[in-house]
């Protein structure tokens, strides 16, 4: 550190690095000893090199991969001045600003990478995303459509289509952002389409359809694309917590075998750490090998048996491979780790009723109830008895579910249905009166009245 120190009087020997200014110094104190080595290694050649768009912009690279977004930024635009043709620092500086939340910088630096090089389809996606955030919709159009154009088949493709439909959403062209996404959905069953389209249905006054759409897009992530260009990072991660988070990464973007692969690698340092083994659990899952995932979260939990998140998550392991015995002992256990964790209390509700034990889970369900999320499980509970023929253990539920939430449309609907298999005709009729009152799933009741004339064969 001090030779880094004397070298930096080197700095008004150059004047294009002087008008350039001096390399951002960060990330020198950093507990990984390997990370803070290669940053003040990158940092000495730039001080070797002052002129050096390349040395710069690895140095910016380096700072990026770590989350050093700040000195990232102000070093690609020292690269970028030192070497005006390269694409890389002003598109990876775009990104950097708008992490800080200057959106309206990032559209400009993005703008500068684009005059380099605009056939990236990604920087047009990206471009496109920024500007519908500022509500320039006319221009976030007009991105979306060169990146479609550019896109091959695939993920770009599907970001770009739902790009275009959320900007038809936003001009209150509900039809055609409809038209736009029912053909690509025929090729793409993602949830964050069928969100999309729940929102494009309800703008379009189609209510019964949006329930239905949005319930499919229900926890639906953000539509992600490839970008080789953005994973020049990569090869500048240095330090375990560092290629721990890169592992991730590439587990969220899909490529389960690469982040195993660097995952097994790096438990030979941390055997026990929980974030590890809990990504290298999901990374065998994703690739079909339950058995080794439940093996590795069998480890963590001999180091960490009181994390919930390993419970609920061999819990969810043991559910897949026909153990319901062993998952409702899980779910069980994350729900006494984590109360506020609702999904495990449903979760258990679910197996519990599909192995007929009724009243553990009648159970779970209310011990959801303190959290707000009860009433969609009281709901799938009554679905699963009345798939069954326990009608009578459906009405239960959905008098709860609907005491729990009167305005809950296909509460009523489905109490009705419930209460009509069983004989009780008139209490039927009136929760169909109930669900029509609150309009929201006509097509629903109707379908209901339709079974209830079936079964009551009296009514003239």
């Amino acid at each position: 550190m001090r030779a880094l120190a004397v070298m930096l009087f080197v700095l008004v020997l150059f004047g294009c690095a002087e008008e350039v200014g001096s390399p951002v110094a960060v990330g020198f104190d950093s507990d990984e000893a390997e990370l803070a080595d290669y940053l003040e290694e990158l940092y000495a050649s730039v001080l070797e090199f002052p002129d050096s768009g390349p040395m710069r912009g690895r140095l910016g690279l380096a700072y990026d991969a770590h989350g050093f977004t700040e000195a990232a930024a102000a070093t690609y635009a020292q690269a970028q001045a030192l070497e005006g043709q390269e694409f890389l620092w002003p598109y990876l500086r775009a990104f950097a600003v708008a992490s800080g939340g200057d959106l309206n910088e990032a559209v400009r630096a993005m703008d500068a990478a684009i005059v380099i090089d605009a056939a990236h389809a990604p920087a047009w996606l990206q471009r496109g995303t920024w500007l519908l955030d500022l509500d320039r919709l006319v221009d976030a159009a007009a991105a979306f459509e060169r990146a479609l154009e550019l896109a091959a088949r695939g993920d770009a493709e599907v970001a770009a289509t739902a790009g275009l439909a959320r900007v038809l959403v936003r001009q209150q062209r509900a039809d055609e952002a409809i038209a736009t996404l029912e053909p690509l959905l025929a090729r793409y069953d993602h949830p964050q389409l069928h969100r999309l389209l729940g929102l494009a249905y309800r703008a379009a006054g189609r209510t019964s359809d949006a329930a239905a759409a949005t319930a499919r897009g229900k926890d639906a992530l953000p539509l992600q694309w490839r970008d080789v260009r953005r994973e020049a990072t990569e090869d500048h991660v240095r330090g375990f917590h560092g290629r721990l988070g890169l592992a991730e990464t590439i587990l969220q973007r899909g490529d389960a075998h690469r982040a195993a692969s660097m995952l097994e690698s790096l438990r030979e340092s941390r055997p026990d750490d929980r974030t590890l083994l809990n990504n290298l659990s999901i990374a065998y899952q994703r690739t079909g090998r339950p058995r080794q995932a439940i093996d590795v979260l069998r480890d963590g939990l001999a180091t960490h048996p009181d994390y919930a998140l390993f419970h609920f998550n061999i819990a969810s392991l043991f559910e897949e491979t026909g153990q319901p015995t062993l998952a409702v002992e899980h779910f069980a256990r994350a729900a006494e780790l984590d109360p506020g964790l609702a999904i495990a209390y449903e979760r258990r509700a679910m197996l519990l009723m599909h192995e007929g034990q009724l009243a553990a889970a009648r159970e779970s369900l209310e011990a959801m109830v303190p959290l707000g999320e009860a009433t969609s499980a009281f709901h799938h509970a009554a679905m699963i008895a009345g798939s069954r023929g326990r009608w009578s253990i459906a009405i239960e539920l959905l008098q709860r579910a609907v005491e729990l939430d009167p305005a809950f449309t296909r509460g009523h609907v489905f109490l009705g249905r419930a209460l009509a298999e069983e004989g009780h005709y008139a209490q039927a009729r009136a929760a169909l009166d109930r669900a029509d009152d609150l309009g929201t799933h006509p097509d629903d009741v109707a379908a209901a009245r339709d079974r209830l004339a079936e079964l009551d064969t009296d009514t003239s």
